[in-house]
């Protein structure tokens, strides 16, 4: 299982600031190109997960070590055609099992920031289904990705993952009542699958809330023209917007100096907006050390350790399932056809001539399995 041909670089909110995993998102013309240049190598997929907390590069690769160099290159060269200089974060690396392992722990919520949260087991999953889509993942990965939907199908049947709101929008939640009270009027600007969290779990907890988006879709959705109207009635405002670059400016707020709490990433709020109130990024909400259950922590790790050693035995029958179909290849072929030709005519011969080529027979046989068992390990 060591062997396994997979390879990961990643960076996550404990390796690099919001703005150095910003840097990192790729484009489609990107990831193609990028796909394009490791497939020239060897590679057969990759798979990019990019979330508010991480982005990872999951290739596949008989070449491990030589293509985790590669993307490490190339995280380093986007950090420097993104403007930054001097020292740059150190992504981490796995090879072979130690991936598996990682993408269950990051699809179980044990890399999250908030242990346990369910978001990033449903972006795993579109990462792999966006690779499959676009042709750029390969068997193997695709393999990976359906083992850890398994792993977190058990988890939540177990009752081993947190609760829905468990993520992102549950550290803008308790920011606002850190900063706040309880009955803040909380704007959230961004009615994608974050910001509509964000907004569910604010009213859950008895917020009243405004809701924005650049395009009105549904009602009780302002567009964004209104946001400077409606500054004014707000305590805090959320943006879980996904812009390529920053946007909120401060005249668009009008007279009001809110509670920004900016969860997008890249971020989204213009620099003279941060200077002009209280300003929350992501790296701000991830500073300190939240408290964590042992035995729960515990919990998720034995399901990962078990969807590993689940994983580990389903490649070992993948690899060997060649053997068993040349096996029974080789005896209906010996059984139907060399046999009776052995036979034909026994009555003429002796014994030992007899048991002679019976013989002969066993040892194509055997030699045959033998080729398909060494075959079986060199492709392992």
């Amino acid at each position: 299982m060591n062997q396994l041909p997979l390879v990961l670089i990643g960076v996550d909110f404990r390796r690099a600031p919001t703005r150095y995993r910003a840097a990192l998102a790729l484009s489609e013309p990107a990831r193609d190109e990028l796909v394009s240049t490791l497939r020239e190598h060897g590679a057969t997929g990759l798979v990019v997960l990019e979330t508010c907390n991480r982005t990872e590069w999951l290739v596949a690769s008989e070449r491990p070590a030589w293509v985790a160099q590669l993307l490490e290159a190339h995280m380093i060269h986007c950090w420097h055609e993104a403007g930054f200089t001097g020292t740059t974060p150190k992504p981490y690396h796995y090879e072979g099992e130690e991936c598996a392992r990682h993408l269950f722990r990051v699809a179980s919520g044990l890399e999250s920031f908030v242990l346990g949260e369910r978001q990033i087991a449903g972006q795993l999953q579109r990462a792999f289904e966006s690779a499959r889509a676009a042709e750029r993942s390969c068997a193997l990965l695709n393999i990976l990705g359906s083992w850890s939907g398994r792993v977190v199908r058990k988890l939540q049947r177990r009752g081993a993952h947190a609760t829905p709101s468990a993520g992102v929008q549950l550290l803008a939640l308790e920011a606002v009542h850190e900063h706040l009270d309880e009955e803040a009027l909380v704007g959230v600007v961004g009615m994608g699958e974050i910001g509509q969290r964000c907004a569910e779990l604010f009213r859950q907890r008895g917020h009243q809330v405004e809701c924005f988006n650049r395009t009105p879709i549904g009602p009780g959705i302002h567009g964004l023209d209104d946001l400077t109207k409606l500054a004014g009635s707000l305590d805090a405002l959320v943006l879980a917007t996904g812009a390529a670059s920053a946007w909120l400016d401060v005249s668009d707020l009008g007279d009001q100096r809110l509670l920004v709490i900016d969860i997008g990433s890249p971020q989204q709020a213009l620099d003279n907006l941060r200077e002009a109130t209280t300003y929350l990024d992501l790296d701000a909400l991830l500073v300190g050390c939240r408290p964590t259950s042992q035995r729960r922590v515990e919990a998720l790790e034995d399901e990962v350790e078990l969807g590993v050693a689940d994983f580990r035995l389903s490649q070992v029958r993948r690899g060997l399932r060649h053997v068993v179909e040349l096996n029974h290849r080789t005896y209906e072929e010996l059984a139907y056809s060399s046999l009776p030709q052995v036979i034909a005519g026994h009555e003429q011969m002796d014994s030992r001539q007899l048991e002679a080529r019976v013989r002969g027979l066993l040892r194509r046989y055997s030699r045959a399995v033998l080729r398909a068992v060494e075959d079986s390990e060199d492709s392992a």
